[in-house]
């Protein structure tokens, strides 16, 4: 209504080049008023290459180079990381040890990323992930290796409203670790565990999420995490639980139901999310949706936050034509 504005497009491609070689391109720009929106300026656009050797068997991996501009912002959407260029790279080597092992394959691994600001080509963040992954015949899977990180930050940033991370530059080392059941079973489960140093302290992070296929109509899924952090050089710590149950329900072809919960004790809030949707035919979509969020510590400020923190009622419908 008052002349603002934000529109963006892009374009994507995958080639096959040769055997298991494919090529990956992507390209998106946005234009916003305030800015100089030149179509052919690389400030407000998002740049993305990647070159992939796709195989199980023998050497694989991939190089990758995407770059964001600084007037690039997507109003639908969000970036993690503003005026920035990223690389990243992996080699994996995998083999089958054959018909009389109960192991299926194995991948050793190595992967690279790397990401700079483009206004001062300064260092922003590097992250090393050497390991090793296994895949039973009976459908298990885990994979195990250290990460090495190298973290610049400009500026003070708080995880907490007790615990904070002061500027500087940081490099710190973890291990990491996954372990999942088989797929296709009515019971599925996948655990995470990462411990190690961070930044000037130490984390420990472990995290269950199973799933449970009740019938071919319903389906139940939950998720838990359990994070612990702690600076003995400034005397700061936190422990922190996240907390989701999800229900899907189809009632036929046409119609579904699913409900989602989360519980954050650092944000201390809880958000319930319910969505109707309805199918009438291919390319035809209508949803109703409600959202909720709660305040667990009401009383953590004065005057005291109110019960409820946002509530929302939407009604989404999309139409799908060929021209």
């Amino acid at each position: 209504m008052d002349g603002s504005f934000n529109s963006a497009y892009g374009l994507d491609s995958v080639v096959r080049l040769f055997g298991d070689d494919y090529l990956t391109v992507k390209w998106a720009q946005t234009f916003e008023n305030g800015y100089k929106n030149a179509p052919l300026s690389l400030d407000p656009a998002r740049f993305f290459v990647r070159w992939q050797r796709r195989n199980q068997k023998g050497l694989s991996g991939g190089l990758s180079y995407a770059r964001v501009g600084n007037d690039y912002n997507p109003g639908m959407g969000f970036e993690m990381r503003h005026d920035y260029s990223r690389f990243v790279g992996g080699l994996l080597y995998g083999w089958f040890p054959g018909d009389a092992s109960p192991i299926f394959n194995h991948q050793a691994f190595l992967n690279g990323f790397f990401c700079w600001r483009n206004a001062d080509r300064s260092l922003e963040y590097i992250e090393i992930d050497p390991g090793w992954k296994i895949d039973t015949k009976s459908g298990f899977s885990a994979a195990i290796g250290p990460k090495f990180f190298i973290d610049n930050i400009p500026e003070n940033f708080s995880l907490s409203e007790k615990v904070n991370v002061p500027k500087g530059l940081y490099r710190y080392w973890g291990l990491n670790a996954t372990l999942a059941t088989p797929g296709g079973k009515p019971l599925q489960a996948q655990s995470v565990f990462d411990a190690g140093s961070f930044y000037d302290g130490r984390r420990i992070s472990l995290s269950v999420a199973p799933s449970w296929y009740v019938s071919s109509d319903l389906e139940l899924s939950g998720f838990y995490e359990f994070d612990r952090v702690a600076f003995p050089v400034r005397s700061q710590g936190m422990a922190a639980h996240i907390a989701r149950i999800k229900a899907l329900y189809m009632l036929s072809t046409r119609f579904s139901a699913s409900a989602f919960i989360q519980f954050n004790s650092a944000a201390n809030a809880v958000i319930a999310n319910v969505r109707l949707r309805y199918n009438p035919r291919e390319g035809v979509d209508v949803y109703l949706v409600y959202n909720e969020g709660l305040n667990t510590r009401r009383y953590r400020e004065s005057p005291a936050l109110p019960f409820s923190s946002g509530r929302t009622v939407m009604l989404k419908c999309t139409y799908t034509f060929v021209l």
